[in-house]
C-alpha cells in the first residue's frame, strides 16, 4: 500500500490532553512539588507508625518534617488525624498518674504491713522465741527488703539461734544500707569472733571504734565493744592489748 501525497502537517490530529502533557511533563517546578509531597506523605505515614508504637518524640519529628516539605496544616481531615492521635498522649499520661497513685498507695501499705510483722518479730525475739521470730521478719522483708528493722532484728534472731554464718549475713546487709550502724558492726564482730575468724571480728570492732570517736553512743554498748575487743587480743595472743580494753571496758560500766 502506497501513500498518494506527502503527509503534511496539517494531516495529523493530536489530542489537546497529549499537548498539554507535552508542555509540562518535564516541568521542573512540578516535578519538584511532586517530589516534595511523595516525601511528605512517606513521612506523615511513618508518623503515624511511630505514634501507634508509642514513640511520639520520634512521630513530632517526622510531623514537622513532613510539614515542611508540604503543609498539612490547613489540611482538616489530616489535622483531624494528628489531634486523634495526639490524644492517646493524654490517655497515658492519665494511665501513668493513675499507676502512680496506685504504687504510692501500696507501698504505704506495705510499709504498714512490714512495721507490724517487724513488731511482731521483735515481740517473739524478746520472748525467747526465735524462729517464730524470724518467720514474722521474713514476712517483712519480702513486702520491703531493704526494711533495716527487719534486717536487724532477724540477724538478732539468728544470733541467738547460733546460727552466726546467716547472722553476718543481715548484719552485712543493714551496713551496707547504713554504713554507720554501730551495733551491727559490734555484733557481726562477735559473730565472727564465734566463728573463729579473729580477722574480720578485729576489722569489724575497729571501724566501731573508729565511728565511737565521732559519735556519742551509750555507755553499755561502748563496754561491750571494747570486752568484744579484749577477747579478741586475748584470742591471737595480745594479752597487753587486751588487758588495755578490758580496762576501758570496767570502767565504761560504772
Amino acid at each position: 500500500m502506497t501513500l498518494r501525497s506527502t503527509i503534511a502537517d496539517r494531516d495529523i490530529f493530536v489530542n489537546p490532553a497529549i499537548i498539554n502533557f507535552s508542555r509540562s511533563f518535564n516541568d521542573p517546578i512540578i516535578i519538584d512539588e511532586a517530589m516534595r509531597k511523595a516525601h511528605a506523605d512517606e513521612c506523615y505515614l511513618n508518623a503515624i507508625a511511630n505514634a501507634d508504637k508509642g514513640d511520639f518524640a520520634r512521630a513530632f519529628e517526622l510531623f514537622v518534617e513532613g510539614n515542611k516539605s508540604w503543609p498539612i496544616l490547613e489540611n482538616a481531615s489530616a489535622m483531624r488525624l494528628a489531634r486523634r492521635k495526639l490524644g492517646v498522649v493524654d490517655s497515658l499520661r492519665q494511665r501513668v498518674a493513675e499507676l502512680e497513685a496506685r504504687i504510692e498507695s501500696d507501698t504505704r501499705r506495705f510499709t504498714d504491713m512490714a512495721h507490724e510483722y517487724t513488731s511482731l518479730g521483735d515481740d517473739c525475739r524478746l520472748d525467747d522465741m526465735p524462729l517464730p521470730a524470724i518467720a514474722n521478719y521474713d514476712k517483712a522483708l519480702t513486702l520491703l527488703p531493704d526494711h533495716v528493722p527487719a534486717l536487724y532484728g532477724r540477724a538478732l534472731a539468728y544470733m541467738a539461734l547460733e546460727d552466726y554464718t546467716a547472722a553476718i549475713s543481715d548484719f552485712d546487709k543493714v551496713i551496707t544500707l547504713q554504713p554507720d550502724h554501730f551495733d551491727s558492726l559490734v555484733r557481726m564482730g562477735l559473730a565472727y569472733h564465734n566463728l573463729s575468724d579473729q580477722h574480720n571480728a578485729m576489722d569489724r570492732c575497729l571501724i566501731a571504734l573508729d565511728l565511737s570517736e565521732t559519735h556519742d553512743y551509750p555507755r553499755p554498748l561502748l563496754s561491750t565493744l571494747h570486752s568484744l575487743l579484749a577477747d579478741i587480743y586475748d584470742s591471737i595472743g595480745d594479752a597487753s592489748s587486751a588487758q588495755h580494753h578490758r580496762q576501758i571496758a570496767n570502767r565504761l560500766k560504772r
